[in-house]
């Protein structure tokens, strides 16, 4: 992908950010993975929370608004539910108070911080009751797993940013075209949907995803190995040495154990670089 990209999908001063942040293309910017993901949980037990880094889900009604000056301004939200609940909101900006109203139902995202607050993280409203309190709607489609991912700070760009940026990319902006990169015969995939890595849907998806951009990550780092010198290769195929160093960051990064036959995979991929070198 060119940096056309970047301008037939961001604004000027989006482009100014992620170039900051030393990306220059959709591609660069796609391939910056979350370093975890946070699951939502339905707040139904106000007394044990799981953790304060949890992310919780509660459906209710708008009973009163309150704004609120410090240093930075605020507002301070009061609802019903399945309990009263006082929230606050950060998020002050004109188009989130158009979005709030007495008397309507919303759906929330909220986060329990260090200073005993709930703070409200996102909100939709509940344009029809809710048959079951714990699923999530958002306005959109329902979700069996709701799952945020969270991204390190990079430059300008914090994880609300990276949020909002994603947000203006397609599903078909995610998916990477492996042919001619990857043997037809190969084990690894022809195509890579990284859409599961940035607005994952289950869990099981996102870690299937990213084992495979794992295993295509390994197969081009032995197949530019292969070719960067020839002589070095012909020494490295006789002593059965791999870059191991490199291979055993890239599982220490990883958010899961390999498990047996993940690591057959990519052993089978290198026995069969050393093979054919």
């Amino acid at each position: 992908m060119s940096n056309k990209d970047l301008r037939s999908k961001f604004t000027v001063l989006q482009i100014k950010r992620l170039n900051s942040a030393k990306f220059f293309d959709v591609y660069s910017f796609i391939t910056y993975f979350p370093y975890s993901l946070v699951k939502v949980t339905p707040l139904t037990n106000f007394r044990n929370l799981e953790s304060k880094e949890q992310i919780y889900l509660f459906n209710g009604l708008l009973k009163s608004i309150s704004h609120r000056s410090g240093k930075q301004r605020f507002l301070v939200l009061d609802f019903s539910g399945q309990t009263d609940m006082r929230c606050y909101l950060f998020k002050v900006a004109p188009y989130v108070l158009k979005n709030l109203q007495i008397g309507n139902s919303y759906q929330l995202l909220l986060v329990y911080n260090s200073s005993g607050l709930w703070v409200v993280d996102k909100f939709a409203i509940l344009k029809q009751p809710l048959v079951d309190q714990n699923i999530l709607v958002l306005g959109q489609a329902k979700l069996r797993d709701y799952l945020v991912p969270k991204y390190r700070k990079v430059a300008e760009l914090k994880d609300n940013n990276f949020h909002n940026l994603h947000r203006r990319l397609e599903l078909n902006d995610y998916k990477l075209d492996l042919s001619g990169l990857v043997p037809i015969d190969s084990i690894l995939p022809q195509s890579l949907d990284l859409s599961s890595i940035h607005k994952p849907i289950s869990q099981e998806i996102y870690n299937s995803t990213l084992q495979k951009w794992v295993a295509f990550k390994v197969y081009l780092r032995l197949v530019l190995l292969k070719y960067l010198d020839i002589r070095s290769q012909n020494a490295l195929a006789k002593s059965g040495q791999i870059d191991i160093e490199f291979l055993r960051s890239m599982v220490s990064k990883l958010p899961f154990e390999l498990s047996h036959s993940q690591k057959t995979v990519i052993w089978s991929i290198l026995k069969e670089a050393l093979e054919t070198t």
